[in-house]
Parts: C-alpha cells; sequence; structure tokens
C-alpha cells in the first residue's frame, strides 16, 4: 500500500475514545505499580516508615514506565490496537493506512508518556489537526482511526488488512 490515504472526519477517532482507551491501558499499569509498590512496602524495601521517594520506588515506577512504552510500542506494531484501543474500538495506523513500522510505533509510545504527562501539553494539536492527531501522532506521522474505517479481508499479499480510502474532503 503507497502514498497517503485521506480518512474522513468520520473515520478518526475522536477525542473521547482516544482518552477512554488511555485511561483503560494506563490503569492496567498503574494497578501493576500498586501491586509492586505494596510489595515494596510489606518487605520493608522502602524503609521505615515507607518513602515512596526511594531509591527503589523510583526504579519500579521507570520499570513500569518502560513496560508501558514497549507494550504500547509492540501492540501498535503488531495489532494497531492495544487491550484499551481495541475495547474502544478504535485502532494506530501510519499515513499509508498499513499498520505502523517497528520506528514508528516505539517513536510514539516513547514520545506519548511526556506527551501525556506533561499535563497533556501534547494532546493541544488535536483541537487544531483535522485528523485529530497528538504531537506523538504527527511525529511518528500516525493517525488514530475507528476499527470500521479497516476492512478485513481473506489472507492476500498486504496481510489481509485494507483501508477504505475516501476521495471526500475532511473539512467540516
Amino acid at each position: 500500500m503507497s502514498g497517503r490515504v485521506r480518512w474522513t472526519l468520520f473515520d478518526v477517532a475522536s477525542v473521547q475514545e482516544r482518552i477512554a482507551a488511555w485511561l483503560i491501558d494506563t490503569g492496567i499499569f498503574w494497578a501493576l505499580w500498586a501491586g509492586g509498590t505494596v510489595w515494596l512496602v510489606e518487605t520493608g524495601e522502602l524503609g521505615t516508615p515507607p518513602r515512596l521517594t526511594a531509591p527503589r520506588a523510583l526504579v519500579w515506577l521507570l520499570i513500569i514506565c518502560a513496560l508501558e512504552c514497549a507494550y504500547d510500542g509492540a501492540c501498535v506494531h503488531l495489532w494497531g490496537s492495544s487491550v484499551g484501543r481495541r475495547i474502544a474500538g478504535i485502532e494506530v495506523r501510519a499515513a499509508s493506512g498499513a499498520l505502523p513500522d517497528r520506528g514508528r510505533a516505539v517513536l510514539r509510545a516513547v514520545v506519548r508518556l511526556p506527551s501525556v504527562l506533561l499535563l497533556g501539553a501534547g494532546l493541544l494539536t488535536m483541537g487544531s489537526d483535522q485528523q485529530r492527531r497528538a504531537l506523538h501522532d504527527r511525529l511518528a506521522d500516525t493517525v488514530v482511526v475507528r476499527s470500521g474505517a479497516v476492512e478485513r479481508v481473506g489472507d492476500d499479499a498486504d496481510g489481509g488488512l485494507l483501508t477504505v480510502e475516501t476521495v471526500a474532503d475532511i473539512d467540516v
């Protein structure tokens, strides 16, 4: 699949769908972080009284952030969606309409974390972009679309994924 796909406004995922997917995926990792932190407190690894600023707590937080980036990058590269995106019915696609390659998926995942955590500064571009792309989407040249915008067909040379190419402008 070469070139770029022009997605219609109805193909592009809404801000609410993206937030719901992010909350689900983030909830999984915050639960993992909380469970590990409780274990560190129970074993006395965080000192007496426990300090969440102890070096081991900060290392544990960095491990969780790295796992989240690896999870998101792998899911986007392999399937186009994570658990949260699958539940929300959205997928990440490259500008060509194909699944993002490994480099784009990893770049998107790494930039997404500070983009969201810095008071959502990287998300401000979603309001000014017709395809509702956040900073991490622009840098990785990806777009988040509704799953219905991607047709699944039988096995063929392109892996069974075709996009619905539209000729309508996305201007509203």
